[in-house]
């Protein structure tokens, strides 16, 4: 975005560790975490990158712990240290709206 307010034009960033849609996105001690989403059907799977000082994504990494359960279309909050995702759905139950509530503390090795 440039003095005026305007947006520039798009550019291809990083490649992400496996494809997806409707991900739970959450921002995190200049890290972005990308949580589930969906490939066709839910996923479980849960990846990170590190937001360079221009915003530039240094790379995506897989993280080993994926969610209990595969979940797309969710939110996720930050409190007291730790992600919160709230709801969603699981596209292998035929879209199944969750209520489930997950927490995890983040972390990278």
């Amino acid at each position: 975005i440039d003095e005026e307010g305007r947006p520039g034009k798009w550019r291809l960033e990083a490649e992400m560790p496996f494809p997806m849609r409707r991900p739970i996105v959450q921002a995190w001690k200049g890290t972005l975490w990308v949580i589930g989403g969906g490939n066709g059907s839910s996923t479980k799977w849960v990846a990170a990158g590190k937001i360079g000082r221009e915003g530039v994504i240094q790379g995506w990494q897989r993280v080993e712990t994926d969610l209990p359960e595969p979940v797309t279309e969710g939110t996720a909050a930050r409190a007291g240290g730790r992600f919160l995702l709230l709801g969603g759905r699981d596209a292998r139950n035929y879209g199944k709206t969750l209520t489930d509530v997950y927490w995890l503390e983040p972390h990278l090795g």
